[in-house]
């Protein structure tokens, strides 16, 4: 679908609203993860904004796989508690033809509350949105024509952003468990630049802008629904010897622990747990 929008449009920024990465942490979810990232980047993907839910594998996780990453992880009001430096990117401007796009990104203030371990956010400190934004948006409609925010805060309180922080364009929100996919919402005048990100990747969001010296005129909106999964063409394809190489490692890596577990038994122990082993015997 992506290829067959390139083919007819010249500029194409493609943006993940955020929340896409397991959100549980084993090791089937850590290899998902990685594919995850691998397949976005050979799908052409300009950002992808974090959720809280992309922390369930632990801040180190994320930080370690940043330079596998071929596209910015957004994070506008994400800071490290012991450097005061922010987590992912603050924002990101991209050239699009004649005009140049801003993209920030917010998460709640109270997201980390869904992580059950909590070392795996102890040095991160969640920003005020409203706050993050207030310094944020002024510094990039500097450098940007048309600033646009991937929010994870939710349709409501994404609607109170627009309105209190004044100088964003459009908005994409995610995190409401609604099924709509960039929906554009019959609201009051206020929320008409204020879209919905899809539902557990269901469709795809297709934004259209139209500009008249650097100034957006109109937009148009539409859900392309996405009713089975692509065929495997030669872009991805190789996604699959990936997934094999991964899970044979997995594999070793278990069969190693189970010999030095045996290793660790007296020769009577470690007879009793092969005979038990070879007849299909669970040793308690």
């Amino acid at each position: 679908m992506l290829e067959t929008i390139r083919n007819n449009e010249q500029n194409l920024l493609l943006l993940e609203c955020g929340g896409v990465l397991p959100d549980r942490d084993a090791a089937e979810d850590r290899l998902t993860a990685e594919l995850t990232i691998k397949a976005m980047g050979k799908m052409g993907y300009a950002a992808m904004n974090l959720g809280a839910g992309d922390f369930s594998l632990g801040a180190d996780f994320l930080t370690s796989i940043k330079a596998e990453v071929k596209f910015p992880l957004i994070s506008s009001n994400l800071m490290r508690k012991d450097t005061g430096e922010a987590f992912g990117e603050t924002y990101i401007i991209r050239n699009m033809g004649e005009i140049k796009i801003a993209v920030l990104g917010v998460m709640p203030s109270e997201a980390f509350k869904r992580i059950s371990n909590p070392k795996y956010f102890e040095n991160l400190e969640i920003i005020p949105p409203e706050t993050a934004l207030q310094k944020l948006v002024p510094e990039v409609r500097k450098q940007a024509d048309m600033v646009l925010l991937l929010s994870q805060c939710g349709f409501e309180e994404t609607v109170l952003l627009m309105n209190t922080v004044k100088g964003i364009d459009f908005a994409i929100s995610s995190g409401s468990g609604k099924k709509g996919c960039l929906e554009h919402i019959t609201q009051p005048p206020d929320t008409s630049n204020i879209f919905e990100a899809t539902y557990k990747g269901i469709g795809l969001g297709y934004l259209k802008l139209t500009y008249e010296d650097k100034k957006i005129v109109s937009h148009e909106n539409q859900t392309i629904t996405l009713f089975k999964p692509a065929p495997a063409e030669d872009l991805v394809s190789n996604l699959f010897d990936e997934v094999k190489k991964m899970t044979g490692a997995q594999e070793r890596q278990q069969m190693e622990a189970e010999a030095k577990e045996l290793l660790k038994l007296k020769p009577e122990e470690y007879m009793k747990r092969m005979l038990e082993k070879q007849n299909g015997v669970i040793s308690k």
